[in-house]
């Protein structure tokens, strides 16, 4: 092992995927089309990660043999990490790297901020496995169905006033305050809304038995009127079959914005977020971390005090990033660990790309290339596929793709430390 180097070029990577229940299966399968397999036909494919995180890490192809990314790391920081990213974040690789692919809801959930995570961590270390925090950004590769964060305070309230089971449910008190402040500022209706959703989660903990019985009552209701059903009602419909009556996602449901996004666009998942991916395929950034917590529509664990603590309403409807059919896209991030940059090239058009010194990994998504790099005496090159993924050290301060067709691809990058920590 001892005997390996780094050098500056670039290194193909081996990666695990994960069979998680509400992937894509069969010929739906997105990720083993993506890698140029065959699915096994009742084995769901959901996630492919690119990184070091060592619930999976990435296995480095070096001359003769494969490394494991975090090996490698521990043996090779500077080299790989670079001066900056090394002292910004303690010689650890600070991001995790995803292809996703959802037939069906996930989890409903949110991300615990670093002290959170910390703290969740000395508490259930084997439900909260990493201290760190995991702000992600997903990326759109062809759709995206999802819910990322709260409805309005307006919508929230018609929805109560519509779904009298819900408001019963809750309380007379807390639907009477949460009605009471239709006149006041943002911050207070937010205020409303994080207090009224509290109310849900606890009474939802303490009285699993009511929870299923007006679960019970919202799915008789909606059987009455199924031609005549919204998105939203059909899912608690389909998911009210599939999870128990005291499962607290199903009436998040009517809670949670909805969103629908096209290829090329892009959210931006905060901690205490509560949010799920419904359904479609998406590249997803993160801080390398796998900390979840989990609140319902899940068969795994859920920790409804955990969420009650980290919950956060957001101010706005979560912004969509669209930067169009561009040859360089640039996806940006509150997050100090991580950047996404896209590039779609036709053949001819070849790009010189830039690292500055810090590590990259980079996914073909479509089309091929060759990559180009220059040694010391010469330049040197490798022929790039789609479905392959390829690490940049930091040593390697520049490359070229040269398309042998048209491409897409997605580079995640750690943004500039003394920049990103300006910010932050």
């Amino acid at each position: 092992m001892h005997d390996l180097s780094i050098e500056p070029r670039p290194y193909r990577l081996l990666n695990e995927v994960k069979h998680y229940a509400w992937g894509t299966r069969a010929e739906e399968a997105f990720i083993p089309g993506l890698l140029g397999g065959e699915p096994e036909m009742d084995l769901p494919y959901a996630e492919l990660w690119m990184g070091a995180h060592p619930n999976a890490p990435s296995r480095v192809a070096v001359g003769e043999t494969t490394v494991p990314l975090d090996r490698l790391v521990e043996l090779y920081p500077r080299e790989l990490l670079g001066d900056a990213v090394f002292d910004a974040f303690s010689g650890k690789w600070p991001f995790l790297f995803k292809v996703l692919s959802a037939a069906e809801p996930l989890s409903i959930q949110a991300h615990p901020n670093r002290d959170q995570a910390l703290r969740l961590h000395r508490q259930k270390p084997e439900q909260y496995f990493d201290v760190n925090h995991k702000p992600e950004i997903v990326i759109v590769l062809d759709h995206l169905t999802a819910w990322a964060g709260f409805k309005p305070y307006a919508e929230i309230k018609r929805m109560l006033e519509n779904y009298s089971e819900i408001a019963a449910f809750i309380g007379d008190d807390a639907f009477d305050r949460f009605n009471g402040l239709a006149e006041s500022a943002e911050s207070g209706l937010r205020d409303g809304i994080r207090d009224l959703y509290r109310t849900l989660l606890e009474r939802s903990a303490a009285s699993p038995r009511s929870l299923e019985n007006v679960n019970t009552r919202m799915r008789k209701r909606f059987d009455k009127h199924d031609l005549r059903l919204g998105d939203e009602e059909r899912l608690f419909a389909e998911l009210s079959e599939k999870y128990t009556g005291s499962d607290a996602g199903l009436l998040s449901i009517f809670f949670l914005q909805m969103m629908e996004l096209s290829k090329g666009q892009s959210i931006f998942i905060e901690a205490g977020i509560p949010h799920a991916y419904i359904r479609g395929n998406v590249v997803e950034c993160m801080a390398n971390s796998d900390n979840v917590v989990r609140l319902g529509l899940t068969r795994k664990a859920t920790d409804l005090d955990a969420m009650i603590e980290i919950l956060t309403v957001n101010e706005a409807p979560v912004p969509i990033q669209d930067p169009g059919a561009v040859e360089e896209a640039v996806y940006q991030s509150p997050a100090t660990e991580f950047r996404v940059r896209r590039f779609q090239l036709s053949p001819g058009s070849e790009k010189d790309v830039q690292t500055c010194g810090r590590p990259a990994i980079l996914l073909m998504t479509r089309g091929g290339a060759e990559i180009r790099w220059k040694t010391s005496s010469d330049v040197d090159s490798m022929p790039w596929h789609t479905g392959q993924s390829i690490l940049i050290p930091a040593l390697l301060r520049s490359f070229r793709l040269a398309p042998s067709e048209s491409l897409e691809m997605y580079m995640a990058e750690v943004p500039d430390p003394k920049t990103a920590a300006a910010k932050a």
